[in-house]
């Protein structure tokens, strides 16, 4: 359904962004966004940063959303602490498919850095971020998929209806909240007239993603098959990952500990 448009209302300025999206401007060209910083990236371990690199870089390439290589994806699941990795392999079965099969909302794209290291780039305001753009989703599709493990079939159905039912309407309250208008130039926005806030991207694009990664994965778990292949995942420690990246830091710690035992006084 596409947006209502609408005469008047708040007019984005140049400078105006939203929701990393410039409104009243150009966004910068693409061409060879920076991985993120080494400051504190937005997710965990703290040392998630790749080492800055000697002489001459390779530019970082864009990469599609489904081709995260499943290792790293994996890693940066681990390092959200959203669930245990031995405790529930079910549970991370469930996430990495999330991740897996999530869209990128517009404006944000993937990229591979020189070190083969995933990052994500807001194409409106150049944000460059380790962080995930759906990874504020995983909590709440975490816990529909715990508690749907450990509901009988039954309940479960019904309970999983629910929430499907409110997700939807939930979607549907927040897309419908965006009207389509034009600035002086005759170019299209989009607004939420109770707060003024503007974005050039048609909300299809840039609201609805979430919301349909949420729903669609909720209705998978309605299914019996998938939910009992989920179930009978042994729970057993997983080996130590063998890729090295910036989300796996916490493995390398662990690793030099078991290398390095501290020695008793004598």
């Amino acid at each position: 359904m596409p947006a209502r448009a609408r005469s008047g209302g708040a007019r984005p300025g140049r400078s105006c962004w939203h929701r990393g999206g410039l409104v009243g401007g150009r966004a910068p060209r693409i061409g060879t966004p920076p991985p993120p910083g080494r400051g504190r990236p937005a997710q965990r371990p703290a040392r998630s940063s790749p080492r800055r690199p000697r002489g001459r870089t390779r530019a970082a390439t864009r990469q599609a959303a489904n081709d995260w290589d499943p290792a790293q994806r994996m890693a940066y699941l681990v390092s959200l602490s959203i669930a245990d990795a031995r405790a529930e392999p079910g549970l991370m079965r469930f996430l990495d498919g999330v991740l897996a099969a999530a869209p990128m909302p517009v404006p944000w794209s993937a990229f591979v850095d020189q070190f083969g290291h995933t990052f994500f780039y807001n194409e409106g305001s150049g944000e460059s971020t380790w962080k995930h753009p759906m990874e504020h989703i995983l909590k709440d599709l975490a816990a529909t998929c715990r508690r749907s493990l450990k509901l009988p079939a039954g309940k479960r159905n019904e309970w999983l209806q629910a929430v499907v039912d409110a997700w939807t309407a939930k979607a549907a309250k927040e897309y419908a909240k965006w009207y389509a208008a034009k600035d002086s130039e005759g170019r299209e926005y989009y607004l939420v007239s109770e707060t003024n806030e503007t974005m050039r991207e048609h909300p299809v694009k840039a609201v609805l993603p979430a919301h349909y990664v949420k729903i669609e994965f909720a209705r998978k778990l309605l299914d019996h098959s998938y939910v009992d292949s989920l179930l009978a995942l042994p729970t057993t420690a997983p080996p130590q990952p063998a890729w090295r990246g910036p989300h796996d830091a916490v493995f390398v710690e662990a690793k030099a500990e078991v290398g390095h035992p501290q020695r008793g006084h004598s």
